[in-house]
């Protein structure tokens, strides 16, 4: 697997090296994401986005200039929402699984189900709540802190979790978890440590 990894990354590079790519600001965000922290595209001129930690339950629908099209209130909490993913059968997933300090034992993701048939402004969601295999503290020691989850991915009927180190001192390693696409309780299946 780590060789998988390290294929695909290299071929990323390349690519990317063999590009010139020019960045450009599309638009101002509105006032509502003022921490905007993931982005699922609803079409190829709005993307959905939300808050990170300390903003209320609710994603925001936004097109390519900058107006806010539409908010879903989530009824769910926000304890420290970090990305959004989405499948081919327009479920969006919601990982609220940031965890700075590592002492979380709610780390879930929120399932919200076909949200381009959504015509009200909240919808009921629901949850994967999950737990990783190999965190046996709460906190851990200082040089284990890699339980924070930033970002994740949908993949085969699967989501792929990948997790942010903040041990001390740093080691720099990512590891990356599996979970089911469908709610449930879970313990995230290790796959590999990069």
């Amino acid at each position: 697997m780590r060789c998988l990894f390290a294929v695909a990354f290299l071929l990323v590079f390349i690519k990317v090296e063999a590009q010139k790519v020019i960045f450009r600001d599309l638009c101002t965000l509105p006032a509502e994401l003022i921490e905007a922290s993931g982005l699922a595209t609803k079409n190829a001129s709005s993307v959905w986005s939300h808050g990170d930690w300390g903003n209320p339950p609710e994603l925001y629908l936004v097109d390519t200039t900058g107006t806010l099209l539409q908010t879903l209130k989530i009824k769910g909490t926000n304890s420290d929402w970090e990305d959004l993913t989405q499948d081919d059968n327009d479920n969006v997933y919601i990982g609220d699984f940031g965890n700075n300090n590592n002492r979380r034992k709610d780390v879930k993701i929120y399932i919200v189900k076909k949200i381009s048939s959504i015509k009200s402004s909240s919808t009921a969601v629901d949850s994967i709540l999950f737990s990783y295999p190999d965190q046996l503290q709460f906190p851990p020691k200082k040089n284990h802190l890699n339980f924070d989850c930033e970002a994740f991915l949908f993949f085969n009927d699967s989501l792929y979790l990948f997790t942010k180190n903040r041990s001390s001192p740093f080691n720099g390693v990512c590891k990356l978890y599996r979970l089911p696409a469908k709610a449930g309780n879970y313990k995230a299946e290790l796959i590999d440590s990069f």
